[in-house]
């Protein structure tokens, strides 16, 4: 789990994201439905993955946490 942590913070504040923020914010105004979009395909799919994977800890008593869902989101 420190591993996966790691890595997928590093992939999410690495430089190549920042530019994709800009992009779709810009655009965001001819397509207004387009962060969300972005948001489900991208990073909301990474958070109710990883709640996934830390529920299924849970289950098996390997992590300590109160919500799956709050876990994933700090």
């Amino acid at each position: 789990m420190i591993a996966f942590g790691t890595r997928y913070l590093n992939f999410i504040n690495g430089r190549e994201l920042h530019g994709w923020d800009r992009l779709i914010a810009s655009a965001s105004t001819a397509h207004s439905d387009l962060p969300r979009k972005f948001f489900d395909a991208g990073p909301g799919r990474g958070q109710k993955m990883l709640t996934e994977i830390i529920a299924k800890a849970l289950s098996k008593d390997e992590l300590c946490a109160l919500d799956p869902g709050v876990a994933a989101e700090d």
